[in-house]
């Protein structure tokens, strides 16, 4: 690598670590705790070849799913093996991908403007950007900056492959199709790669006085073989989930993805451009007719724009479809989960905002001043710019220490987001603070009186602190499912209301329905199996723990429960 290249990317590289290396002392937080703490597949190596060829959530449900992150899971099962657990590895991993996009980034941009002063800023820029702190900072972002850091590859490895004929353009295209499908296995999102190649060959330069259709048919021809990458994915796919996979949001359907698209995108755009008010859940709104009605006509001017901005400026037409076509399938609010507006679904496009906020501010340096100052002027206000943004994203990661700081600094401001009650009451319970967690569900339960998680939560640890008799917590629990249907985790509660009160005959009906809602849950036949260990029916135990194992191979409690049969088998005469 020239110094001069290597001088590029030191600035940025260097704050892109600097700012994230906080982030190096934090735990497992939210969903980490599921994907990767209780996820018995994750925690041995031999179970790599499941974790890489099953959808996510297969260890503990056989409900369909649309969540497929083979590259996700198979790092998750090394890095566990690697730090024996520690959240270290996990965390250092993100902040070196990170580091990695960086420079990326900043190659990308070099390639296109042959610009490395602005190549150095829009990296340094993104380096430090604060809505990248949630994708960054959070274990759970992985596939997020997977699927980035292999896009950018892919692009610039294509770009330097472009007019070379023989075997050195042959391989360089490979190693692009290569990087193509690592993002698509990183995430689904990573198919973004097929319309950015083709809009990225139709808008550079190409043969003199080529018109359009011969332009487009070049571009259909280069994006082809990524097409093909994104069909054999496909069919992997279909062949790991077993169909298509089903909608997140059920109730929700097309017009109701029709009223928020535009809300959603000029949403992302105020992020990037405006990083205020960042939360790790925001609340989903209905927008005004009026908000809707001016929306569309808005987010229809969008292709139209960087069709123009093309015409004049190719490459910031490519910046301008970093930011854009990313943020196009996270504007499908069915397919997205309850937190529908996140911020590291802006990760991506943050390299194209700050791509374009810095090639902004070059153009306009360049009308007030002489043009070849624009670029040295462009470096310093980036450096004063990245400041203040440095020290917000340092101040942003802490949030993700710890479930406590995270669901507190989402309260405090949002309380309208009832899953952080949740995980805030748990936080407590798990550090033996019985009665802020009750506080915490109680307020929970203000806020979202109908909501049967935290009900169920609040009162599951009463029957364990024996604030309530068994009694009690049944007719609640059936109280309840006379307004709406029993999720599993209550009809689980209801089982060890009995087991406690030793109604044995209750329980093992109330885990049966609970199996039956959810026979992919490995606890839940171990709770079935201390019936029947205490009704003396230990073959039938012993089938139980058998199917627990079956499901998530390696399961200590189940491991510890069949030892315990074992020894009770041997203490009888």
């Amino acid at each position: 690598m020239r110094p001069k290249t290597v001088l590029m990317l030191a600035l940025p590289v260097f704050a892109a670590l600097a700012v994230y290396s906080g982030t190096l002392g934090a735990g497992f937080v939210y969903d980490d705790h599921l994907q990767i703490e209780e996820n018995p597949w994750v925690k041995q190596l031999r179970h790599l070849p499941t974790v890489v060829s099953a959808p996510v959530w297969r260890f503990r449900t056989a409900e369909s799913t649309n969540y497929y992150r083979p590259l996700q899971m198979g790092l998750y099962n090394v890095l566990w093996w690697a730090g024996d657990g520690s959240a270290l590895p996990f965390h250092l991993l993100n902040v070196l991908l990170h580091a990695a996009s960086t420079a990326l980034l900043a190659l990308l941009v070099h390639r296109l403007t042959r610009n490395r002063l602005v190549a150095t800023s829009a990296a340094l820029l993104f380096a430090v950007h604060p809505a990248n702190s949630e994708a960054v900072a959070w274990i759970a972002c992985l596939p997020e900056l997977g699927y980035s850091l292999a896009l950018l590859l892919a692009l610039l490895v294509h770009l330097s492959a472009r007019g070379l004929q023989g075997a050195a353009g042959a391989r360089r295209r490979t190693v692009a199709l290569c990087a193509a499908a690592v993002a698509i296995l990183f995430k689904e999102t990573g198919f973004a790669i097929i319309p950015l190649v083709f809009l990225l060959e139709l808008w550079l330069p190409g043969e003199p006085r080529a018109g359009a259709v011969p332009r487009i048919r070049a571009a259909a021809r280069a994006g082809w073989p990524y097409a093909a990458v994104g069909i054999a994915y496909l069919a992997l796919r279909l062949l790991v989930v077993g169909g298509v996979a089903p909608k997140a949001q059920a109730e929700l359907g097309l017009l109701d993805a029709l009223r928020h698209a535009p809300a959603l995108f000029f949403g992302y755009l105020r992020l990037l451009w405006m990083p205020a008010r960042l939360l790790a859940f925001h609340t989903l709104e209905t927008p005004s007719r009026l908000a809707q009605a001016v929306g569309w006509p808005l987010l229809l001017a969008v292709p139209a724009l960087l069709l123009l901005l093309a015409r004049r400026r190719a490459d910031l037409a490519v910046a301008g479809a970093i930011v854009a076509v990313p943020l196009a399938p996270v504007l499908y609010v069915p397919a997205l989960g309850i937190n529908a507006f996140a911020e590291r679904y802006a990760y991506l496009p943050a390299a194209g905002a700050m791509w374009l906020a810095v090639a902004g501010f070059a153009v306009l340096a360049g009308r007030v001043s002489d043009t070849r100052r624009a670029a040295p002027a462009t470096l310093v206000a980036a450096l004063v710019m990245s400041i203040p943004l440095a020290l917000q994203t340092v101040h942003r990661n802490e949030v993700w220490r710890d479930d406590e700081t995270l669901a507190r600094s989402v309260l405090a401001v949002e309380p309208r987001a009832w899953p952080m009650f949740a995980l805030l009451g748990a936080w407590y319970e798990g550090q033996q603070r019985t009665e802020e967690a009750l506080e915490v569900y109680r307020q929970g339960l203000q806020h979202h009186p109908e909501n049967q998680l935290l009900e169920v939560n609040r009162y599951a640890l009463l029957l364990r602190m024996g604030r309530v008799n068994p009694d009690e917590a049944v007719e609640r629990f059936e109280r309840m499912a006379e307004s709406y249907p029993l999720s599993f985790e209550a009809w689980a509660m209801i089982g060890d209301a009995h087991l406690t009160a030793r109604r044995f005959a209750e329980a093992e009906h109330a885990f049966s329905n609970a199996i039956e809602a959810n026979p992919r849950d490995p606890l839940l036949y171990n709770r079935l199996a201390v019936v029947f260990a205490e009704t003396g029916r230990i073959d039938e135990a012993r089938r139980a723990l058998a199917t627990s194992l079956e499901i998530s191979p390696g399961f200590e409690l189940a491991q510890e429960n069949l030892r315990k049969l074992d020894a009770l088998e041997r203490a009888r005469p």
